[in-house]
């Protein structure tokens, strides 16, 4: 197995909002990256006649990464390891949603900030918008409006605290 780290100076706490917006932006793009990576993962296994089992049932755990980690883990790497945090969950959950057939499903952030301590919170979770008739929702599946529904994988597979 290759290591590939992606290093980036964005992300400051006390960034400027027009450098905010950009690393929002950014962030959004290896989202979105590793959504589709696991696409192509879950349709290759599932050609090779080795499908991943569900997340939600396959005994993958939410565990938070220890403070000045940050790993980025594809769905096979998650299934291995037997967890994750939010970014790999949500991505996991978005992937397995398109290969279901909701084309739409998209991993996408929530970011808070303290103002007194200017610490930063990004929290990852799934949307989608289903297809009116034939979808079964998950009982954890919430409308948040306009027809998009919101998962949060985290919470499902054991995060406390409100995220």
């Amino acid at each position: 197995m290759y290591r590939v780290t992606f290093v980036s100076s964005f992300f400051p706490a006390r960034a400027k909002p027009r450098d905010r917006a950009l690393s929002h932006r950014i962030l959004q793009v290896w989202l979105d990256a590793l959504v589709e990576t696991n696409v192509l993962v879950m349709r290759e296994a599932k050609e090779r006649g080795t499908p991943l089992p569900p997340l939600y049932s396959s005994g993958v755990v939410y565990r938070e990464e220890p403070k000045g980690v940050e790993e980025w883990l594809d769905c096979l790497e998650i299934v291995r390891r037997g967890f994750d945090d939010c970014e790999g969950l949500g991505c996991f959950r978005a992937a397995e949603l398109r290969v279901q057939g909701l084309t739409n499903a998209r991993a996408v952030w929530k970011y808070w900030q303290n103002p007194v301590s200017l610490s930063q919170t990004y929290h990852i979770v799934t949307h989608y918008a289903p297809p009116i008739g034939g979808f079964k929702f998950p009982e954890h599946a919430k409308p948040i409006g306009n027809g998009i529904y919101e998962e949060d994988p985290s919470k499902v597979l054991g995060m406390s605290g409100e995220a």
